[in-house]
């Protein structure tokens, strides 16, 4: 006795075929998606800073007053268009450099008055100063709007 193996139809067959690679696309284009959208939130502050700094931050620097024992003193005045959320010091002599945090904003226009102590380092020189600008939770130093102030009075 034969027995009649009976299969799916053809045109079944490729109907099912087709649903499951449709099912499978969607499945990989959700998961990719949604790894595309965290980089692009995790990026976008970044690149947004950085534009900033480039087209938007202008500062100046007046009245240097070193005090002598460990303090330099100066008044920053924002020129640009953009708040500065703070100041990265680079101090330097012919043998040493330190970094210190000024811990000062600067909103658009406004001046205040910043010190800086450099009490790791002896006579110090030259002393930098760069911008950093916050976007989100992230902290971007402004390096080419940075300020250089040789022979510290």
């Amino acid at each position: 006795m034969i027995k009649s193996k009976r299969g799916i139809s053809p045109l079944l067959a490729t109907i099912l075929l087709i649903s499951f690679v449709i099912i499978i696309a969607i499945l990989v284009w959700l998961w990719w998606g949604e790894r595309i959208r965290e980089e692009i939130a995790k990026q976008t502050p970044r690149n947004l800073a950085q534009v900033d700094c480039a087209d938007k931050v202008a500062f100046r620097i007046s009245n240097v007053v070193d005090d002598g024992v460990d303090l330099i003193s100066f008044e920053l005045y924002n020129e640009g268009d953009t708040r500065i959320d703070n100041f990265k010091a680079l101090m330097s002599n012919d043998q040493d450099r330190m970094d210190y945090n000024v811990n000062t904003y600067l909103n658009e226009g406004a001046t205040t008055t910043a010190s800086a102590n450099y009490s790791g380092i002896v006579s110090p020189t030259e002393l930098t100063l760069i911008p950093i600008l916050v976007r989100g939770q992230i902290s971007v130093p402004c390096d080419e709007a940075q300020y250089v102030i040789v022979d510290i009075p």
